[in-house]
């Protein structure tokens, strides 16, 4: 009982990880905070846990809690935080090989794009 309970647990806290993961999906593909690829695969996040919510209808079979399907669904999530932790660290590191005084120029340039130098007239 303690274990169905669980999983109960497990699958109904997909619910909000579905609103998170597509909030993150149209952040990058609107705003270009991230880049674009991250966005989709956010969005196939988001279609993941939604799906997995539905695990809890049917308890023998490849989406029941224990199924294969079910597996195969969480590993979405983890290839976006994957990605995503990459993109962040490699962004962070970018900006910090930057000269001295090019931070404000950074702060507007979207991280899928490459640094462009701003040069005065």
């Amino acid at each position: 009982m303690a274990t169905d309970l669980g999983y109960v647990m497990l699958t109904v806290a997909n619910l909000p990880m579905a609103v998170m993961y597509t909030a993150v999906a149209v952040v990058c593909l609107q705003e270009n905070a991230l880049p674009a690829w991250l966005g989709w695969i956010a969005a196939a996040a988001a279609a993941s846990c939604t799906v997995l919510v539905f695990s809890l209808v049917d308890p023998a079979g490849p989406l029941a809690p224990q199924g294969w399907l079910s597996y195969v669904l969480y590993l979405v999530p983890v290839a976006w935080l994957t990605a995503a932790t990459t993109v962040m660290l490699i962004a962070e590191r970018r900006r910090a090989s930057e000269p001295a005084g090019r931070e404000e120029d950074l702060k507007d340039q979207p991280m899928d794009q490459p640094y462009e130098e701003k040069t005065l007239r």
